[in-house]
């Protein structure tokens, strides 16, 4: 070779051996995309040291190979190492006049191999070819001597590359690194996979989303460009420095996240704009800012999870052990699991959970493998060994900004018009509920859309071990909200009060709403017994794992040891699944079940709605000879009758406040602060006719929709 060849040496990143090349001052870019000279550094390094986990190319964006693109690189090393070795072996069979220029021949594709195997897929064939027709020539010696060679040497070559060629070249191109700006510790795959269709893309403030449909894993491929990875190598440089600079000096934690979070937006904008005007470079103030806030998301924050986890339509986001191998995978509202092409790093994991201690207070270590913390508003889960023996995991939940609303939920599909008037009319007049389902049911979003429907004149007390109701909203209202925060079923930490302690003190807190996150442990028993003797005030509602009012009995009785007669306390069971119709692979959330608990009868309950999915519809049950509704209609003074007409009125409003909201285009209608003043307009508005002892439902529905109309304008 006449040009300088690639430096590397190995290291070590805690269980990986990292093969690092040395791309500072070499020219070529550290691209083996599109540098042959860096593609044939690789292939050399990979020969020489074919046993490691990674593959790093440094600069201002920092190129890595590992798990599948790395081995698809290790097979192409194995090839060369192959054809290299033909080129040392005896290839002429004959006179051996042709030896030199066959020898010259395997080196020659050889070195095209190593810098571009599609242009040495080209190569062969044509010489192949070329042989071919010349072995029909000449003497019989020159022919059987061709033949050989072409047997023993070029086909050989041609098949084993065709084989390497199908799997690694897939779509004709080789296989792109794992790119990251210097300054970020994620790698992101910044191709889609071959074969792969897109189906949906759509703009983040930090960057863009495309969505994919992978055929060969039958899962979406959540593809993310972060904005970062566009910008100049020399403004990633400028970051980079300006981010190592910031990591030397100590900066507070005491003020919390986004404390930090602003300080360091500060510190970097003045950083970058002195720079900048020192290097003479014109930059704006509005760039800066923009280049200041990325560098306090990949300092302070939760870098590319932070992205993510803007997406209003992403819920929860899992990165599984080991780190650095497996990508991040998220559910995604309208696509469900979806695989990313982001690989956070073991450094990203380390980072993630000092800065979780140092912002919680709480431990993680061996003897406390597991850690709950708030950051940001989104609430994360970490275990470690020997938990998980593999290394540390993360779920990062993000609360949605904006709670769930009733009329929300009609227009989603996940209960009906009916359904939800019933709800609305069951928490207006503080009937006791227990929402059930399993995880991902949605129980806690309905749980959170039943708070605003309850008089505000009421102060609630949301009981809790992680910040999922939407205290700050109901406050916002005008509603009364104590927090009582408990300490996680997961954590040995002693620092907050256990469930049943808080709830011991929520219970001398006065007349009040009592709201539990979940009910899962010994304090059931406390809340049952003080809702059978009437001392949990109005109401209580919350959640309990469970597929059915039957399903939550038994638990509630038989695992957590509550008398029968005090689970007859609570009015009704809501139960709500996932529903996968015909067995296809997509899922659909549902409320399934409102079942009445039927006092005087053990362990009976009777149906008011059931969910169908042949139709995918909602079925009203026994609604005639229901005791709760008789039972809440004596509370009201009235009649059943007019009991079922004032909750046909609910449903009616409710349904044209969604049909208004289609119409006009107006998806704040359906949010939480027009849903309350909504709500709050029919109450004065029942209650002026109330006064005048006569209230009529059909006077009440023609004033509510002008006020409507004039809400509009």
């Amino acid at each position: 070779m006449d040009e300088k060849r690639c430096t590397f040496g190995i290291l070590r990143f805690g269980r990986r051996r990292v093969l690092r090349f040395g791309c500072e001052s070499c020219g070529e870019g550290g691209d083996p995309g599109l540098s042959g000279r860096c593609m044939e550094g690789l292939l050399r390094g990979l020969m020489e040291y074919a046993e490691v986990e990674e593959v790093q190319f440094p600069g201002a964006y920092e190129r890595e190979y590992a798990g599948r693109e790395l081995e698809g690189m290790r097979k192409l090393a194995l090839l060369l190492s192959d054809w290299e070795l033909r080129s040392l072996m005896k290839v002429c069979r004959g006179c051996g006049r042709c030896e030199g220029e066959r020898r010259g021949l395997l080196a020659f594709l050889s070195l095209r191999l190593s810098r571009s195997p599609l242009e040495a897929w080209e190569e062969l064939g044509g010489r192949l070819r070329e042989l071919e027709a010349a072995s029909r020539r000449g003497s019989t010696r020159c022919r059987e001597c061709r033949s050989s060679f072409l047997s023993e040497f070029l086909r050989p070559m041609r098949d084993s590359l065709a084989g390497v060629r199908g799997e690694v070249l897939q779509g004709g191109r080789l296989p792109g690194p794992r790119l990251r700006p210097s300054f970020m510790f994620s790698r992101l795959r910044m191709d889609p996979p071959p074969g792969s269709e897109l189906v949906e893309g759509y703009g983040l403030e930090g960057g863009e989303v495309r969505i994919y449909r992978c055929p060969r894993t039958s899962q979406f491929l959540y593809f993310l460009l972060p904005r970062e990875c566009f910008l100049p190598p020399a403004v990633v440089r400028l970051m980079y420095e300006v981010r190592e600079a910031l990591c030397r000096e100590p900066l507070p934690l005491e003020g919390g996240f986004e404390f930090l979070r602003g300080r360091i937006r500060r510190l970097a904008a003045r950083r970058m704009a002195e720079e900048a005007g020192r290097r003479g470079w014109e930059m704006g103030k509005e760039e800066i800012d923009r280049l200041a806030e990325s560098l306090s998301r990949f300092t302070a924050g939760l870098g590319v999870l932070e992205l993510l986890l803007s997406d209003e339509r992403v819920q929860d986001v899992y990165l599984d052990a080991p780190p650095g191998e497996t990508p991040l995978h998220l559910y995604h509202q309208d696509f469900e699991e979806c695989l990313t092409n982001v690989y956070p790093s073991e450094e990203e994991a380390e980072v993630l959970v000092s800065r979780l201690r140092a912002l919680s207070g709480r431990p993680f270590s061996e003897a406390d493998p597991v850690l709950e913390a708030e950051l940001g508003g989104v609430r994360v889960t970490a275990i470690g060994p020997p938990l998980s023996p593999e290394g540390k995991a993360f779920s990062f939940r993000r609360h949605r900004s904006s709670p769930w609303t009733l009329p929300q939920f009609v227009r989603a599909g996940f209960l009906d018009a009916s359904t939800a008037s019933l709800l609305s009319l069951l928490a207006d007049a503080q009937a006791s509920l227990l929402l059930t389902g399993t995880r991902g049911s949605g129980k806690t979003s309905l749980l959170t859309s039943l708070l605003f429907e309850l008089p505000p004149k009421f102060r609630i007390l949301l009981l809790e071990d992680t910040a999922e109701l939407p205290s700050g909203s109901l406050r916002s209202l005008g509603f009364k909200v104590q927090t009582l925060r408990t300490r996680s079923p997961l954590g040995r930490a002693e620092v907050e009060p256990s469930a049943e302690e808080a709830l011991r003190a929520a219970l001398r807190l006065g007349e009040s709403v009592l709201v539990v996150g979940e009910v899962r442990g010994p304090e059931a028993r406390t809340l049952f017994e003080a809702m059978r003797v009437g001392a949990a005030g109005n109401c209580v509602m919350g959640t309990i794992h469970g597929a059915s009012a039957e399903e939550v009995f038994k638990r509630v009785v038989h695992d957590l040891g509550v008398q029968p007669s005090s689970f007859a306390a609570v009015d009704a069971v809501v139960a709500s699944a996932p529903i996968r119709p015909l067995g296809g692979l997509r899922r659909r959330r549902r409320v399934v079940q409102v079942a009445e608990v039927v006092k005087g009868r053990e362990g009976e309950f009777r149906e008011l709605v059931r969910y169908e999915v042949e139709g995918d519809r909602f079925v009203l049950g026994e609604v005639k000879s229901s005791g709760l509704l008789r039972s809440l209609a004596k509370r009201w003074g009235m009649g059943f009758r007019a009991l079922l007409s004032h909750w046909r009125l609910r449903e009616s409003l409710l349904s044209k406040l969604v049909r208004t909201s289609l119409r006009e285009g107006r998806a704040d209608l359906l949010e939480a602060e027009f849903v309350f003043r909504s709500n709050q307009r029919f109450r004065l508005l029942w209650e002026e006719e109330v006064r005048e002892g006569d209230p009529r439902p059909e006077r009440v529905g023609e004033r509510w929709e002008r006020w409507l109309r004039e809400s509009l304008r």
